[in-house]
């Protein structure tokens, strides 16, 4: 049970980690301020941050499809079936708000 302890924690730091250098990446702001960052940024930055990040969740979604097609594990109820014209719906959400 420490073990698991000492892993959940290191897990943490460096997803912790990872997630400051992509905003950092993404958002060219400074350490970990990421209000900041977004306010300074150009309307046409987050489309394109909005665009990679689906791009991210939509190979990792196939991926995790791929990988769990053959032993028996369904990923549907963790990401549903999105009919095509919401997965534009981000972005003309995002589109509205700018």
């Amino acid at each position: 049970m420490l073990l698991t302890g000492i892993a959940t924690g290191i897990g943490a730091a460096v997803l912790t980690r990872l997630l400051e250098v992509v905003q950092h990446f993404m958002w060219k702001g400074a350490g970990t301020n990421l209000l900041d960052a977004t306010e300074h940024a150009s309307p046409w930055r987050h489309i394109l941050v909005l665009l990679g990040a689906g791009l991210v969740t939509g190979a990792g979604q196939i991926v995790l499809k791929r990988l769990s097609s053959g032993n028996g594990i369904d990923t549907t109820p963790l990401f549903g079936s999105m009919p095509a014209g919401c997965r534009l719906g981000v972005l003309w959400v995002a589109l509205c708000f700018l």
